[in-house]
């Protein structure tokens, strides 16, 4: 006799999930039409569905020890704690209060000037610049001459 195959362990992961209404339609098909031929299959589908009945009729029962407890700390952690969050919160605070004050006393309110800006700013020097290289190289022209046309 052959193992459980892929088939069968799909189909029994159907059956389980078919207990709980997790199933879609096709796949409830499938399962139907495996369990019709394979009856190691069969047999676990009825084990499924008899043991989720029995879980879900059984009373619910108390433990008998607790299961977690919460980790006990001594004071002084829980003191240290407290002086390590109120100095990360000073630390924040103090950032903050020098990002506005570093915002309010830039001339640009915090903020680069953009490439256009830089570009209007310097343009009267430029033009300047030019200027004046033209006008030095009028004063190296000797005047009066008469140039030939």
């Amino acid at each position: 006799m052959m193992g459980p195959t892929l088939y069968c362990d799909r189909a029994r992961m159907w059956a389980s999930l078919a207990v709980d209404g997790e199933i879609s339609e096709v796949e409830r098909d499938s399962l139907r039409a495996h369990v019709a031929v394979c009856p190691a299959c069969e047999a676990w589908a009825a084990g499924v569905v008899d043991l989720a009945g029995a879980l879900r009729t059984a009373p619910p029962v108390e433990p008998g020890r607790t299961l977690f407890q919460p980790p006990v700390r001594p004071r002084r952690i829980r003191a240290r704690a407290v002086q390590l969050a109120a100095a990360a919160a000073a630390t924040a605070a103090a950032v903050g209060l020098g990002h506005l004050a570093a915002s309010l006393t830039s001339p640009a309110g915090g903020k680069a000037p953009s490439r256009a800006a830089i570009a209007a700013t310097q343009e009267p020097y430029v033009e300047q610049q030019q200027l004046a290289l033209l006008s030095r190289a009028a004063d190296r022209t000797p005047r009066g001459r008469v140039v030939p046309v």
